[in-house]
């Protein structure tokens, strides 16, 4: 016979202490609900998916800056995930000279390379400027269309540095996850493709598979079952 507790709040906190402890071990929410050997079972493939997925891409496989997803699924598996991060975060710590040393030159280059455009910018604004003042001036149809036809020029140059200062603005902003990419690649600790995929999707999937188990653990808290007594096999005497 299954044995329930009826109480609706007592029901509501066994499935917050179920779901917090099988996030935090998988399988140690089963086991708490009363079901210690699915909760072995989980614990083992769950921990075996996620490691797969660390051994085939090694430390980095867990990218909390770069690949924010796959980092969101990799926290479901608990305790896994948060070793993996504090192991990615250790090995960025050690690199951090690196990394701010490349990127305060190459940002230096990137702001010269800013203010260049951003002085074009202001001359063909000003060109514009002059070459309107001259088209009002005008006084032959031949004059007027020269000057439209160069205003027409300057004002396509000028869209072309304001593409060009978005972009170079774009790059400045991407530009420590673009040194710590370099700096990886440098070390051969960034992950490549299909390498990259392979792991992350081990790593993901266990956490993914772990979401699917404190869903359980939560509706067998709320349902109430605590333990399952097998059927007796006495017979009755007749």
């Amino acid at each position: 016979m299954n044995s329930k507790d009826n109480r609706p709040f007592n029901k509501f906190i066994r499935a917050i202490l179920g779901l917090l402890l099988a996030w935090i071990v998988p399988g140690a929410g089963h086991a708490f609900v009363g079901r210690p050997g699915r909760g072995i079972i989980i614990f083992i493939v769950i921990g075996a998916t996620f490691w797969s997925g660390i051994a085939i891409g090694g430390v980095m496989t867990v990218d909390h800056q770069g690949q924010k997803w796959w980092f969101a699924a990799e926290m479901l598996t608990g305790i896994h995930g948060l070793i993996g991060w504090q192991r990615e975060s250790k090995k960025l710590q050690t690199l951090k000279h690196e990394i701010q040393v490349g990127m305060a030159v190459e940002r230096n280059q990137r702001e010269i390379r800013i203010r260049e455009k951003q002085d074009e910018h202001a001359k063909c604004e000003k060109e514009i400027a002059e070459l309107d003042r001259r088209i009002r001036a005008a006084t032959t149809g031949e004059e007027r269309k020269a000057l439209e036809k160069s205003r027409k020029d300057s004002i396509d140059a000028m869209n072309e540095i304001r593409e060009a200062l978005i972009g170079q603005h774009s790059q400045l902003n991407s530009l420590h996850s673009a040194h710590i990419e370099k700096v990886l690649a440098e070390k051969k600790l960034a992950l490549v493709a299909p390498t990259a995929t392979v792991a992350r999707v081990y790593a993901g999937v266990a956490g993914l598979l772990n979401l699917m188990c404190i869903f359980d653990v939560v509706m067998l808290a709320l349902i109430g079952t605590v333990a399952t007594t097998p059927p007796s096999n006495t017979k009755e005497d007749r």
